[in-house]
């Protein structure tokens, strides 16, 4: 950083801290569309990648008076950027293996039932696989059967890991409409 984007920095950051509204709109206008581009190669999706660039501005805005002196206000930007992401990824991501598992569990296995009602759970779900689309029920089997992570699923049929990732999500939401049906009858 040079003396004079140096000298800038703590200008804006002693003006922020004070809470001036119009230093944070000068920070805003000087960065979002820096912030949004590096947030979008992490997202591949613009519409979260703004949402996450706008969190962060509010976190910005919000711990403003707690900033050290010798914070440089991009990398700050940046890495809330980044780690709002991780946050939100490792977030949404254990949802949906969480539910997901968990939903599959509730179908496959009960300690208090018979092996004849855990066998016709087991043949509604095999039923319902079945009319899986074939990539989103190949990608699926990969996952269950064989344990493989999505990126070796990803190397194996030659997509990416967000294409896994994207059929993975499909097949969840396809078999759990399917055995919807059947989870209201068994807990009637």
């Amino acid at each position: 950083m040079s003396t004079s984007q140096h000298s800038l920095n703590g200008e804006l950051l002693i003006s922020l801290k004070k809470g001036d509204e119009n230093t944070f709109g000068y920070i805003f206008d000087a960065f979002y569309e820096k912030l949004l581009a590096f947030t979008i190669g992490y997202t591949k999706d613009k519409a979260v990648a703004e949402d996450i660039v706008q969190q962060s501005f509010i976190k910005l805005w919000e711990k403003r008076k707690n900033l050290a002196e010798d914070t440089v206000i991009d990398a700050y930007l940046f890495t809330l950027c980044r780690n709002n992401f991780i946050d939100r990824y490792r977030k949404e991501r254990n949802t949906i293996l969480l539910t997901d598992e968990l939903y599959l569990e509730s179908v496959l296995e009960s300690e208090s039932e018979s092996d004849e009602k855990t066998a016709y759970k087991k043949q509604l779900l095999h039923k319902a696989i079945t009319k899986l689309p074939e990539k989103c029920k190949e990608v699926f089997l990969l996952k269950q059967n064989e344990n493989l992570r999505n990126k070796e699923i990803a190397a194996y049929l030659k997509i990416s890991e967000k294409t896994v990732e994207d059929h993975i999500s499909r097949a969840m939401r396809l078999l759990r409409r399917e055995l919807l049906v059947f989870l209201i009858f068994m807990f009637l």
